[in-house]
């Protein structure tokens, strides 16, 4: 927690215009709101922009899919940004991931491929990801397209999660498709797009409200679900 003051206090010292401090004092209560509430099984697939950060840089978003995650990513390099985030929804799961741009522009196309690693907090399981992100900005509005490859191990009993959860020792696919909006200067942004999950080969999703194992009826491939964020760029 406190590293979560100190990124606070940061935001609440960057200079800002008039209309910039009515929107950071609204961001600096919905962070707070989405630090403390809810509680995902697996990081979802917040980071939408391919072209990197720049080093120095920091962005820190607030995001709904369909649980809340709250993310904090930093530009390393000219094309390297690091990061964390953070994952509610019936459990709370930390994650650190890297994203190294490939084709990194500001406007036009660019392409990056971004891995990671996960832990739920009660140690029930942990995993990896790695996929591919394109993304298309034109003037104050950016296009993207991004994938992953997760891999879940743990030690949980299958009861332990329900129908919106990953499970433990699978592999589960993420595509997801979004356009996010800058505004004020690229000091704000607001995303919107949909995300899907999947089973990769035999693995399903299985929906646990019921505890007869020779009942199959309820077994998912796939899961799909609105997403939602907004983001302060510092």
């Amino acid at each position: 927690m406190s590293n979560f003051t100190t990124m606070l206090s940061y935001m609440k010292s960057y200079p800002a215009s008039s209309n910039f401090g009515a929107l950071r004092a609204v961001g600096v209560l919905a962070f707070v709101l989405l630090f403390l509430t809810g509680c995902v099984t697996a990081p979802h697939a917040q980071q939408d922009e391919a072209n990197s950060l720049g080093q120095g840089n920091w962005r820190l978003e607030g995001g709904v899919q369909p649980g809340l995650s709250f993310s904090a990513g930093t530009g390393i390099s000219d094309n390297l940004d690091l990061g964390m985030q953070i994952d509610f929804y019936g459990s709370t799961v930390y994650t650190g991931w890297g994203k190294y741009s490939l084709i990194n522009q500001d406007q036009g196309v660019s392409l990056a491929v971004i891995g990671g690693v996960f832990t739920e907090t009660e140690e029930e399981y942990y995993g990896g990801f790695i996929g591919p992100i394109i993304s298309m900005r034109q003037n104050n509005v950016l296009y993207s397209l991004r994938g992953r490859y997760n891999k879940l191990q743990g030690d949980a009993e299958t009861d332990y999660f329900d129908s919106d959860n990953f499970y433990a020792n699978e592999r589960i696919g993420q595509v997801d498709a979004s356009v996010r909006w800058y505004l004020n200067n690229d000091k704000l942004a607001i995303k919107v797009g949909a995300g899907c999950v999947f089973a990769i080969g035999d693995d399903k999703l299985n929906d646990t409200t019921t505890t007869d194992s020779s009942s199959s009826s309820d077994d998912k491939d796939y899961e799909c679900s609105p997403t939602f964020g907004f983001s302060f760029y510092l």
